[in-house]
């Protein structure tokens, strides 16, 4: 055990082992449509991407993907022409996991303040439901 790992660091100091390993998405959407369209109706449609690295300098990366495009038809089913998508943008961006640590307790902060500002709200019109619901015969 000792010797694997005396070997890993010498193979690492002396650059012969990669310092970058990519992983497999952990998130990835399908490019979804928003629901209004503009004149010609085109509509706005997106997609996300997260992925991790085992870099040294860069832990998370994001891939947001936006586009104009048309719905394709597929039955029931409507689709994004994406080979037809005109005003085509990608924004990546990359964090460590320090800055990931921040985001996350950032967004969960704002989640529990909102829970906070409409649980009293919330809680009488359930309490309201509950009362009706109640009162009507079977």
């Amino acid at each position: 055990m000792v010797e694997a790992i005396d070997e890993a660091l010498y193979l690492y100091q002396s650059h012969r082992l990669s310092q970058t390993i990519n992983l497999p998405p952990l998130y990835s959407s399908p490019v979804k449509p928003k629901s209004t369209a503009d004149k010609n109706n085109r509509r706005t449609a997106y997609s996300i991407s997260i992925s991790g690295s085992s870099s040294l300098s860069v832990d998370w990366t994001f891939e947001i993907f936006n586009c104009k495009a048309f719905l394709r038809d597929m039955g029931k089913l409507k689709t994004v022409d994406v080979e037809h998508a005109e005003d085509k943008r990608t924004l990546t961006f990359k964090v460590t996991q320090q800055e990931m640590d921040l985001f996350i307790y950032r967004l969960q902060s704002t989640m529990e303040n909102f829970e906070r500002m409409n649980f009293s709200g919330q809680y009488k019109i359930a309490k309201k439901h509950v009362k009706y619901s109640r009162e009507v015969p079977v």
